[in-house]
């Protein structure tokens, strides 16, 4: 193989190697608001606390910078040497086995993202779609400073044609023909695209309604999950309810907790070794009350709150210790500070003993607590004092109207345009989990009613949703930048031209 080749090979492999290191990092970057939970779920399976997502965030850096160093190398080298100055071995090592092994790894953790976390990665397309105004532009003035090229390109292209023609050699005009097509449908392409699609960041007046802030599983990012410190903390930064999961023991008592079993969010490896990996209804209330719930989030500091300083030292210090809250407690606490509450109802498995009478237990529960404001998935006669949730699956918006739904339960990642059907037809929504705040300013301004999220602190901060250009303006705008970027290429290259004493 010549150098000239090997060399060609190479700059296509490190270009092509930049392009999906910088794709991985972008995702990284745009779902940072999960590696909180991506770290949780590793604890669980390596019982390692390291901060994964960051040290993968950083090494896809690390290797977006090192592949474009050895793009840089490759074209300042000559020929074959790239590294000139180091021994073979080393060359070889930095310039052919170092870039493979990174491109293997991150094409790797890449394709993991796309299969487990498929549903989460619809996250980035919402960010690009909120800044599209923004890459519409961008794509129209390159295109205007790439004027002056392609007009010389098309006019080499003709004078090849004349040359042949006149030497009356055989020359099919297809070539120019099909790059001054291709030139013509490239640019009022990008022109008309931003005419069809509209992006989520513009607005009209008058703004929607803020949505009603519940605090997912209390405040999560700030204080440990389903503990009453939780919703304590959702309580004092203004959230208007909170989500709670309520199972139930092996002796009929009911209590918070996520997960199936207890070894994310509790101690329960140091004070039941032998029952790390049972199931959370197989404990008896007494069991339960003598593990540690706190802990863990000042240890681990999972979301970054305390580092952060969102969480004062000496508020984290009360954490050491907190007990998972049985259901009164936090039903109390929710009739004391009138708030909404959602109850998730985490059903025992089959061969519990409360399995049967689960559901009818709870609403039991429920009902003697007199709360109203209260949001539940049951079809039970006894909860039609209740809020009727509701989860889409595959049925209408007419079918689940018609099964009582009183409030429809949207994930985060539902595309904007089913979001906008409910508010146009007065179907009160409800968002979540919804942790970004671009994701959070588009659902405010399409009209969710509620937005469940872990971060409460953040949206009840934001006074207005995010947000880049009125819709009315939009089109004007766009047709001035383009007229602006397209004409002014094409009057710098007839002045290019002038100048240098060219004929037009």
């Amino acid at each position: 193989m010549s150098p000239i080749t090997k060399k060609k090979l190479q700059m296509g492999f490190y270009i092509f190697a930049l392009l999906v290191h910088f794709l991985y990092t972008f995702i990284l970057g745009v779902m940072n608001s999960f590696w909180g939970e991506v770290n949780g779920f590793i604890y669980v399976l390596l019982y390692n606390n390291w901060n994964y997502t960051l040290i993968l965030f950083i090494s896809a850096i690390f290797s977006c910078i090192y592949t474009g160093i050895l793009i840089i190398l490759v074209r300042k080298s000559n020929r074959e040497q790239i590294l000139p100055k180091l021994p073979k071995i080393l060359c070889v090592l930095f310039k052919t086995i170092l870039p493979i092994l990174s491109f293997i790894f991150n094409s790797l953790v890449l394709l993991i993202l796309f299969v487990a976390g498929e549903e989460h990665l619809r996250l980035v397309l919402f960010i690009i779609d909120f800044f599209l105004p923004i890459l519409f532009t961008l794509s129209v003035v390159f295109l205007g400073i790439k004027i002056p090229h392609l007009i010389s390109f098309l006019k080499d292209l003709h004078r090849k044609y004349q040359i042949n023609s006149e030497a009356k050699k055989k020359s099919s005009p297809m070539q120019l023909i099909l790059s001054i097509s291709l030139m013509i449908l490239l640019y009022l392409g990008v022109f008309l695209i931003p005419l069809v699609i509209t992006p989520s960041s513009l607005y009209n007046e008058p703004i929607a309604e803020k949505p009603l802030i519940i605090a997912h599983r209390g405040a999560a990012y700030l204080a440990p999950e389903n503990t009453m410190l939780a919703f304590q903390k959702a309580d004092e930064v203004g959230a208007h309810g909170w989500e709670v999961d309520v199972r139930i023991s092996i002796d009929g008592e009911f209590f918070l907790m996520h997960d199936t079993n207890l070894k994310r969010t509790t101690n329960v490896a140091t004070v039941f070794p032998e029952k790390i990996d049972e199931d959370a209804c197989s404990f008896t209330i007494v069991e339960l009350r003598q593990l540690d719930a706190g802990s863990w989030f000042v240890d681990r500091d999972p979301f970054g709150a305390i580092k952060g300083e969102r969480v004062s030292i000496e508020d984290a210090d009360l954490f050491r210790g907190a007990k998972i809250p049985l259901l009164d407690e936090i039903l109390n606490y929710t009739i004391q500070s009138p708030h909404w509450i959602d109850i998730d109802m985490k059903k025992p498995p089959e061969e519990h003993p409360f399995a049967s009478q689960y559901e009818d237990l709870l609403l039991n529960i429920l009902l003697l607590s007199n709360l109203t404001d209260v949001m539940i998935k049951s079809n039970d006669p006894k909860a039609e004092n209740f809020t009727q949730l509701f989860s889409p699956g595959e049925y209408s918006i007419e079918e689940m109207l018609g099964f009582g739904a009183e409030l429809i339960d949207e994930k985060y990642t539902t595309a904007n345009s089913e979001l906008s059907e409910y508010v146009n037809q007065n179907v009160p929504i409800m968002v979540g989990v919804l942790n970004s705040p671009i994701r959070f300013a588009q659902v405010w301004l399409l009209g969710a009613d509620f937005v469940l999220t872990d971060t409460p602190d953040v949206f009840l901060d934001m006074a207005e949703p995010l947000k880049l250009m009125k819709s009315s303006i939009f089109i004007p705008v766009w047709v001035i930048m383009s007229i602006i970027s397209y004409g002014g290429g094409y009057l710098f290259h007839i002045h290019k031209l002038k100048r240098n004493k060219v004929e037009i």
